[in-house]
């Protein structure tokens, strides 16, 4: 074992450009999301979470540079705060990959599904949108949305190139669900 470099700080500037302020302190916890290994050796930490108990979160998600040993932020983060003056919750907008699902697909790209989406009113929903990253180009593209929102499950990469998703949150009932859905990329 040796140790590799250590994930980027957040960039507070950056997501104070899209109106938020996290806070300056330390985390309280840090949820350390979906790691799934790439063809290149490297890897792809999605929906990682610190967060500063009621107040705040930030989610990001990075990939692995196995040559140099060092991550690198890919896309925006997602971040919300509690703006206690203003008696509200602001947030970044976009889907907040924290529990998403993750797995590789053969060809090397990464499906990524589910997550959380903050609705405006105060309260969060379980995402129904799923993606694709290319990790050879760093671009993501989307597929069609799942059947219902989820997140915090678990994936599993079947021998055909489908994934499994099973288990999570759904949005339907806001607790555990006691299904799967199956992701079959088309041909």
């Amino acid at each position: 074992f040796s140790l590799v470099g250590s994930l980027p700080p957040i960039d507070r500037a950056a997501i104070a450009a899209a109106g938020v302020n996290v806070p300056t302190s330390d985390p309280s916890w840090t949820q350390t999301g979906t790691l799934v290994a790439l063809p290149d050796g490297g890897a792809l930490l999605v929906g990682h979470s610190d967060e500063w108990k009621h107040e705040g979160s930030v989610t990001r998600t990075f990939r692995f540079d196995a040559p140099t040993g060092s991550w690198h932020q890919v896309g925006p983060a997602s971040a919300g705060v509690n703006d206690w003056k203003a008696e509200t919750w602001r947030q970044t907008p976009g889907v907040d990959l924290a529990g998403a699902f993750a797995a590789a697909l053969p060809g090397g790209l990464v499906l990524v599904a589910g997550g959380t989406l903050y609705n405006g009113t105060d309260s969060w929903e379980k995402c129904r949108v799923a993606r694709l990253y290319d990790p050879a180009t760093g671009a993501w593209s989307s597929l069609p949305l799942m059947p219902t929102g989820r997140q915090g499950g678990m994936t599993i990469a079947l021998a055909d190139g489908s994934v499994l998703l099973i288990g999570g949150n759904e949005s339907s009932t806001d607790s555990d669900a006691a299904t799967a859905v199956r992701f079959a990329p088309s041909p």
